[in-house]
Formats: structure tokens, sequence, C-alpha cells
């Protein structure tokens, strides 16, 4: 029988990334949603005691933590990236506006291609939502997910 393998894990809450109130300040809210996703990415970092060495928290990107998990186990990384739609839900249901919605989506677009260029140190990307936002759509294409609709 064989050993059970413990995987560095990258976990992302996207709901924790919703910037609040957000009407009242749209480039605010845009600039609130990179800083608490680059947070999060710090906080696994610092929890797997990795030394990024990537400067300012406004450079990190997930590449850097899952490359810097990768090395320090010699494992790839899962990660897990929990109600992934819950900012564009805000954006489109909420909030209203065309410029947030649009920079909510370059916030996707930006991720899963940073989430692509790390291919290589993952072994597993797992995505959940409850709407079904098509991540096949971004500009990225990123052509290796399979889509599982559990009703």
């Amino acid at each position: 029988m064989g050993m059970w393998v413990e995987y560095p894990i990258l976990k992302l809450e996207f709901s924790r990334i919703l910037p609040y109130n957000v009407k009242s300040d749209i480039p605010k809210g845009i600039e609130q949603l990179y800083y608490k996703l680059k947070s999060l990415l710090a906080t696994t970092a610092r929890k797997y005691h990795v030394d990024l060495n990537a400067g300012p928290l406004t450079d990190l990107k997930a590449k850097d933590v899952i490359d810097s998990l990768y090395r320090k186990f010699n494992l790839p990384v899962i990660v897990l990236v929990d109600e992934y739609d819950s900012v564009a839900n805000s954006a489109m249901y909420q909030v209203k506006n065309e410029f947030f919605t649009k920079a909510v989506m370059k916030l996707y677009n930006d991720f899963f291609t940073d989430l692509k260029s790390a291919a290589s140190s993952i072994k597993l990307v797992w995505v959940t939502g409850v709407n079904k936002l098509g991540i096949d759509a971004l500009d990225n294409d990123p052509n290796n997910f399979v889509d599982f609709i559990l009703l």
C-alpha cells in the first residue's frame, strides 16, 4: 500500500476579497480587490514559512507562492479557489457598475493567467462557485480545466 502524501495547498476564498463600500469609491474598490487577493497569497506563504523575496505586497503573484511552495516541499501544489464567482456576482448584481465589472473580469483573467504560468508546479486546481462564469471564456484560454456541474 502506498504512503499518504501531504501536498502543500494554496487555498483562496474569493468571497474574502470583496471590497467594502465599492459603490462610494469604485477605483478604491478595485485597488482593494487586488490588495486582498495578494494578502491571501501572502498568508499562505507565511503559513508554510516560505520566504518569497518578492518585494512589496503589490508585486506578489500566485505563481510566486506556488513556485516557492514547490521548491520548499519538492512537491506540486494543490490550488483551491473557493467561491471564485463571488466577486463577479457582486459586481454584476449589487454594484452594477460597468467599470468595476470590467476590472473584476481583468482580475480573473490576470489570476488565471498567472495560475496557468505556474502549471508545472501544480498538481491540481479545484475551483468552486455557484454560477457558471466561463473560465474558458477568459482571454488566457485555460484549456486544461474540466467542468464538473453538481446539481
